[in-house]
């Protein structure tokens, strides 16, 4: 009996090990850009979430870029469905180093975490970097380490995707607009409400980081929202309105 229970310990600690690893963990944490992000929220919202657990060394660079780029890929085809953030491995680096990192290795417009509600140690053993890929039903796609392919990473997104296809209620049309487009300094969003509804609106980039944002109660009937983008750099964005179960994007084109 004395060696059947710690038999039994390690079994149980085992299994908590790798449902650890299979399912995300739920964060809310600013980012170094100041942003609040709710992970379980942004999976809610038929996000695909893919992060680069990193401490800023040389090794961490190919795996993260080959990452970072596949995010890119679906900008167009996904639209603000996928999404790309760099996360310090155990907390103990400065944004400023990080940021610093990313933009000298071609990852620029990406969100940075340094905090101890984001750690790989959540995702079981590390890796330099550990990079991985979250559905919106919280499964975790794909949790690898040090080494990353093409096809690897491109293969989680797509069953993430597939995932979040399965999980999305139908959109009512809103007939959301947005001019001038491309603007320059201020851009019109106008939209239509069927009834009283709580509505957001978010402007994002191509790597799914928002960039501006919008919440209130409204009353059914035609609105309209200005949103300053002078200080955004140029590219492309997209617009996103969501009210209660229905949401529309487009795309926008900034353009100083």
């Amino acid at each position: 009996m004395k060696k059947t229970i710690p038999f039994i310990f390690l079994l149980l600690l085992n299994s908590i090990s790798s449902f650890s690893q299979n399912m995300a963990t739920d964060f809310t944490v600013s980012s170094c850009s100041g942003t609040s992000h709710h992970l379980f929220a942004e999976l809610d919202a038929g996000k695909v979430v893919v992060i680069s657990f990193i401490e800023p060394c040389g090794s961490c660079i190919a795996p993260s870029l080959t990452a970072y780029s596949a995010v890119l890929g679906y900008a167009t085809t996904n639209p603000g469905k996928v999404v790309f953030y760099i996360s310090d491995d155990l907390a103990n680096s400065s944004c400023g180093t990080l940021q610093s990192w990313a933009t000298q290795n071609g990852m620029g417009s990406v969100e940075i975490f340094s905090n101890s509600a984001l750690v790989q140690t959540q995702y079981g053993n590390g890796g330099m970097p550990k990079i991985v890929v979250i559905a919106s039903n919280r499964q975790v796609k794909l949790n690898q380490n040090s080494s990353l392919s093409v096809n690897q990473i491109t293969t989680a997104i797509n069953a993430a995707l597939a995932t979040s296809a399965v999980n999305e209620v139908a959109n009512i049309n809103l007939k959301l607009k947005a001019f001038p487009n491309p603007v320059n300094e201020n851009l019109l969003a106008e939209y239509f409400l069927d009834e009283s509804s709580e509505v957001a609106i978010e402007l994002v980039n191509m790597l799914g980081a928002k960039v501006k944002s919008f919440s209130q109660k409204q009353s059914a009937g035609k609105h309209d929202f200005q949103i300053e983008t002078e200080t955004l750099n140029n590219g492309i964005y997209f617009l996103k309105i969501s009210s209660g179960s229905s949401s529309q994007t487009i795309k926008v084109t900034i353009s100083h």
